[in-house]
C-alpha cells in the first residue's frame, strides 16, 4: 500500500471520536464547542470558552 493511500484510509476512519480530530475541530471552532456543551448538559450556562 503505497503513502497517499494508506493516509486517506486513516482519514476516513477519522471521527470525532477521534481525540486529535475532536481537538482540531473543536480548538479551531469555539461556537461549535458551545452548542455541543449545551447539547451535552443543557441544564448548565456556559459562561466562558478559552
Amino acid at each position: 500500500m503505497d503513502l497517499r493511500t494508506e493516509i486517506a484510509m486513516k482519514w476516513k476512519q477519522a471521527t470525532i471520536k477521534n481525540h486529535l480530530v475532536f481537538s482540531w475541530v473543536f480548538n479551531d471552532h469555539l461556537e461549535l464547542l458551545e452548542q455541543l456543551l449545551k447539547m451535552w448538559l443543557p441544564n448548565f450556562k456556559v459562561r466562558q470558552l478559552n
